[in-house]
């Protein structure tokens, strides 16, 4: 495996970001929207500058090759919730997704002090939920028709993760 790290978005880099949810072999899955640079760079400082919403580069031998998101994140209640998409589509199903989760569980449940990490997977992307499930995470439960996506509703699937259950894998 390719030596795969993660970093702090570079708000260098925010073009990737245009050009990785413009890409339909990429952007199939994601929420609509902020696809040009300037909502990219919107999206960017007003979403992800506070405490609750962190954006991360995924590296592949120190190249951006695609993004991880915490969001949602819950202090009090000790969860969050994770994204990820590998944006360089020939990368994909390669194991990447797995690792690049596995890093940010392991920095969620130590740094973070998290109980529960959750991620939110539009039916259908069989990669995203193998790709959950490889590392440990359950199926919560389905939210039926819930987001309109092309003119079509799509169901929306949970799926997650607690410390004691990730601690348990990792032994």
């Amino acid at each position: 495996m390719e030596n795969i790290s993660i970093i702090d978005f570079p708000k260098t880099e925010l073009h990737l970001l245009a050009k990785w949810r413009s890409d339909p072999k990429v952007n199939i899955f994601l929420r609509q929207g902020n696809r040009t640079l300037s909502e990219i760079d919107r999206w960017y400082n007003d979403y992800f500058s506070g405490e609750k919403n962190k954006l991360f580069s995924i590296n592949m031998d120190n190249r951006p090759i695609g993004y991880f998101t915490i969001e949602h994140i819950d202090s009090i209640n000790k969860n969050c919730e994770f994204g990820i998409v590998i944006g360089e589509s020939p990368l994909h199903k390669r194991g990447i997704g797995s690792t690049a989760i596995t890093l940010m569980l392991n920095q969620a449940f130590a740094s973070m002090e998290m109980h529960r990490v959750y991620g939110v997977i539009q039916a259908g992307n069989i990669a995203s939920i193998k790709c959950f499930l490889k590392v440990g995470f359950i199926f919560e439960g389905r939210h039926r028709e819930s987001r309109l996506i092309n003119n079509e509703f799509r169901d929306i699937l949970y799926y997650s993760i607690l410390k004691h259950e990730w601690d348990k894998n990792i032994k």
